[in-house]
């Protein structure tokens, strides 16, 4: 997937979504970071809390956080505004939040210029993150570095968020469980698919073609089990693309019945399901940038994968593997000699 979170401390948040603030000392510069947290996280993520968060580089302490916590739709702004701030206004800013706990004394007692920064701690610093969130472009930076499609084309064409919005209004839709249209992808694989267990990287014995023949005319619910192993990747993968950091973000149902499709029901555990296209445009256009680029990016990434030639692909490797174990599972034939 596109946009694995990062953490800083206990803070999760997309990669571009965090920025250095460095001010003048006439010694070492005083730094501090930026980020807006998707979530915290202590032994699991969690989402209930977040916002705009500043950390204290020279004295490794969190300044302030939770910063608009309650009001999403503000915080690209805010964003921008602090990273504008000169030392005196942020400085101030700092000092009056209710979240303030730095013990940092040119925070705590006005300054017209910071104290000296560490060298020490700023020597391990990780180099900033560049902000890719530029002047009509929406992607994050981990979206501009990723990979083209097999025709080459990027999988994340250059995009803002006008043009985001009518692409995903444009998806088709489907009705779900409750009546309402969710945002969904049709899962096609291939009418005349090879059904040989060849076409992966587990070793078979050829000599047992003629047998596998049979066996998969006889059984066809092992054409079933390899479609859904072939599923896996695309329910797992966009799904919990950083493991549990990501867990729940998209709720994503497969429905098997009739003509098979995903379901896009939910985001950050909120329902994405709506009456008609005219709903979904209202809904979309409400949402923050980051918001609308996630979804986006999510919808690149399933067209992707959901492809037929995909889904052909892992089809083929899921057949291979339940090949192989059937083969490594079946009973030895006696040896001549006896037992």
């Amino acid at each position: 997937m596109h946009d694995l979170l990062n953490r800083t401390g206990p803070y999760l948040h997309a990669p571009d979504d965090v920025s250095r603030l460095s001010f003048e000392t006439g010694g070492t510069p005083r730094v501090f970071t930026l980020l807006i947290a998707a979530a915290t996280e202590s032994r699991r993520a969690d989402r209930s809390v977040g916002g705009i968060v500043i950390l204290d580089e020279d004295e490794g302490a969190v300044v302030l956080d939770r910063h608009l916590v309650a009001e999403p739709e503000r915080q690209d702004a805010e964003f921008y505004r602090i990273r504008g701030m000169g030392w005196p206004e942020f400085s101030a800013f700092c000092r009056s939040h209710e979240r303030f706990r730095s013990r940092a004394f040119d925070l705590v007692d006005p300054h017209d210029r910071p104290l000296p920064g560490s060298r020490r701690r700023q020597a391990a610093l990780p180099a900033p993150v560049p902000l890719a969130v530029r002047a009509g472009e929406l992607r994050s930076d981990l979206m501009i570095r990723s990979r083209t499609a097999p025709d080459g084309t990027p999988l994340f064409p250059r995009t803002d968020r006008s043009q985001a919005i009518e692409e995903l209004t444009a998806s088709p839709l489907s009705a779900g469980p409750h009546g309402l249209l969710m945002m969904s992808w049709p899962i096609r694989f291939p009418e005349l698919a090879d059904l040989s267990g060849l076409q992966g990287g587990r070793a078979v014995d050829r000599a047992l073609d003629p047998a596998w023949s049979e066996l998969i005319g006889q059984r066809p619910e092992l054409i079933e089990e390899a479609r859904l192993e072939a599923l896996m990747p695309v329910l797992d993968g966009p799904t919990h693309p950083a493991g549990s950091e990501q867990e729940g973000r998209f709720g994503l149902l497969l429905c098997p019945q009739g003509r098979p499709e995903l379901l896009l029901s939910t985001m950050d555990e909120r329902p994405i399901s709506v009456p008609d296209r005219k709903a979904l445009r209202s809904l979309l256009s409400g949402m923050p940038d980051r918001t609308i680029r996630d979804l986006w990016g999510l919808k690149r990434s399933l067209d992707h994968e959901t492809s037929p030639d995909r889904l052909e692909l892992r089809f083929g490797e899921a057949l291979n593997r339940i090949r192989s174990a059937l083969e490594l599972a079946r009973d030895p034939e006696p040896s001549p000699a006896g037992p």
